[in-house]
């Protein structure tokens, strides 16, 4: 869906005449075949004529992306703003207020820690704004808080969680899990370090008894829910 939206739009700017820059759909890094007049074929590349070089064609000028702002004294808030091309702001720290309503919607559950943690996270002060960033720090506590709620989800009694894990229900439900809190899915290497996490990592909790398992599901889902496919967006 967001690659339809992005080919339309390219599109629709493409006939104003304008670009937008490295995300443009035609990236000028195909040619077109020298075609033999006599079988209608196209010529090898090794029996191709080299052509004359073209001078350059001035670049076209950037599309507007933006909105012009009038603040005081008739100043243009958006003078000397450079516009980057669309795609680069991506895999940034979801702010703490993000977060706190992230656990609950992929959960179900609202783990308490987060509510301890909103100097860890950086919560900004009302009515100011900066950056989150990451550190070690807010990674090992994204997971305690990550593992808190899995472990609320994976100690219900009678559920699916209920026995140790195997690598194929392991690898089934670190999929599912990729899935729903990443919002797409995980490829093998992503796969396998969950299950990792399932079937050795956590092989310590011990036999087959119900506390055991749901904590060795839960240490596997808080490797995926503390991963920065959830942390970022």
């Amino acid at each position: 869906m967001k690659l339809s939206i992005t080919l339309m739009t390219a599109a629709a700017f493409a006939v104003t005449g304008c670009t937008l820059g490295n995300t443009d759909v035609t990236l000028g890094n195909h040619t077109i075949d020298q075609i033999d007049p006599a079988t209608g074929l196209p010529i090898p590349p090794q029996e191709q004529l080299p052509s004359e070089p073209d001078e350059p064609p001035a670049p076209p000028p950037r599309c507007d992306m933006g909105k012009q702002y009038t603040g005081f004294a008739g100043t243009m808030l958006e003078a000397g703003r450079v516009d980057n091309d669309m795609g680069l702001e991506r895999a940034r720290v979801k702010p703490y207020s993000a977060l706190v309503g992230e656990y609950s919607r992929v959960l179900g559950n609202n783990p308490a820690l987060i509510g301890q943690s909103a100097t860890t996270f950086g919560q900004d002060p009302a009515r100011w704004l900066t950056e989150p960033t990451s550190s070690a720090v807010t990674v090992y506590t994204a997971f305690r808080v990550a593992f808190q709620g899995c472990l609320t989800t994976t100690s219900v009694a009678g559920s699916k969680y209920a026995t140790l894990p195997t690598n194929s229900t392991a690898a089934a439900e670190c999929g599912a899990w990729a899935r729903k809190f990443w919002s797409r899915d995980a490829n093998p290497a992503e796969i396998d370090a969950c299950v990792q996490v399932a079937m050795v990592d956590s092989a310590k909790e011990g036999t087959n008894t119900n506390p055991a398992s749901s904590r060795r599901w839960a240490y596997a889902c808080a490797s995926v829910l503390s991963a920065a496919g959830f942390m970022t967006y």
